[in-house]
């Protein structure tokens, strides 16, 4: 996402740079009818973003002019982990992948976070996978329930060492989506709702950049300088 970021702005500094001095044109493209041709402005925007530098989210950008390939830049890779991004390794144009965390680093850290917190599991009711026993009131947790699903993740929890619960969902769904409003219900309602916190913990991870970005005195007077 760093990199489509960067790119992004990139193409937004030349366009704006571009604008300045002409008038520029957008014409609908059509995959039924013939091009006239390649975009007027495109190769006058390639070139220019050949001269430009900027640093962005992945580190100082600049290009090769004669291809146009970037250069000299590394890029960190990052895993998400209980502490939260971690560094585990290095990639660069030289010598590609360097990866620093070793397997008994990633072990561990999960094991850490097995044992500090409870995996929610989402479900519906559905036989024979996810059942509610008959004598459920005298059970707690996910011991409520029976079936061949229920019976696989005790069994892998056993194995990996870690605890987790069962969470019905309300309209014991799996999953409709109403054409109407475009949202979904059941159990791909759940998952959509865990992806939006995760893009919510991306964006203030982003916003800890926000020195590199439009707006900031920071940024225009890196951009004022190059082009």
């Amino acid at each position: 996402m760093a990199l489509m970021f960067d790119a992004v702005l990139m193409f937004a500094l030349a366009l704006n740079a571009t604008n300045k001095n002409n008038i520029i044109d957008v014409q609908n493209a059509s995959c039924e009818k013939d091009q006239s041709g390649p975009w007027i402005f495109g190769n006058g925007i390639i070139q220019l973003m050949k001269t430009m530098e900027m640093e962005g989210l992945t580190g100082k950008i600049t290009f090769d002019k004669t291809e146009g390939f970037r250069k000299e830049f590394n890029l960190d890779i990052l895993t998400l982990r209980v502490g939260g991004l971690q560094k585990i390794g290095l990639w660069n144009l030289s010598s590609g992948v360097d990866i620093t965390s070793t397997y008994d680093d990633v072990v561990v850290d999960a094991g850490e976070y097995f044992k500090k917190n409870k995996l929610r599991v989402t479900t519906k009711l559905s036989e024979p996978y996810v059942m509610l026993k008959a004598n459920a009131e005298q059970y707690s947790d996910y011991k409520k329930y029976e079936g061949y699903c229920v019976d696989l993740m005790e069994a892998i929890a056993n194995y990996c060492n870690f605890n987790f619960t069962i969470q019905l969902v309300k309209d014991n769904s799996y999953g409709i989506l109403d054409k109407a409003t475009g949202e979904w219900d059941g159990v791909i309602k759940e998952l959509i709702e865990q992806v939006k916190l995760a893009e919510k913990s991306l964006a203030r991870m982003l916003r800890k950049k926000k020195s590199f970005l439009p707006g900031s005195g920071r940024w225009n007077r890196r951009f004022d300088h190059h082009i």
